[in-house]
């Protein structure tokens, strides 16, 4: 999956399918996004320094495979475990389109947020975004 998934430790998140991995890129869909004030914690890709750089944030990295988990209290765990969660859930779809992973991606956020889903609320959840 291509893609910045942020996860605050309230498990408010933000998963997005980009064209690109650029930090340009990151910083147009991540500056609406995040807190001016929050503490930025990544796997080291170079595009979340690019954004952390341009909005001023407090940056820390830390490199899973050479066994960095936390800093102090400060983890990315949070995060992994959502993309662990989430490419469990789509593994049963058995391969999704690229041009349909957004959809995908909206599905899951649903279902995250409503425990008690019924038809109905899924067709009133769509409602505001059918094509008229």
């Amino acid at each position: 999956m291509r893609g910045p998934f942020v996860r605050d430790r309230h498990g408010e998140t933000t998963d997005q399918v980009l064209p690109d991995l650029e930090g340009s890129t990151f910083v147009r869909v991540l500056k609406p996004v995040v807190a001016s004030d929050a503490l930025l914690v990544s796997d080291g890709r170079s595009a979340y320094a690019t954004f952390a750089d341009h909005a001023r944030l407090l940056h820390i990295t830390l490199n899973a495979s050479k066994g960095e988990r936390t800093y102090g209290s400060y983890h990315i765990q949070n995060v992994n475990g959502y993309i662990s969660h989430l490419k469990h859930w789509l593994h049963r779809f058995k391969g999704v389109p690229r041009h349909y992973l957004p959809r995908y991606l909206g599905w899951r956020r649903m279902i995250e947020r409503n425990s008690d889903l019924t038809p109905a609320a899924i067709l009133i959840q769509a409602l505001p975004h059918a094509p008229t």
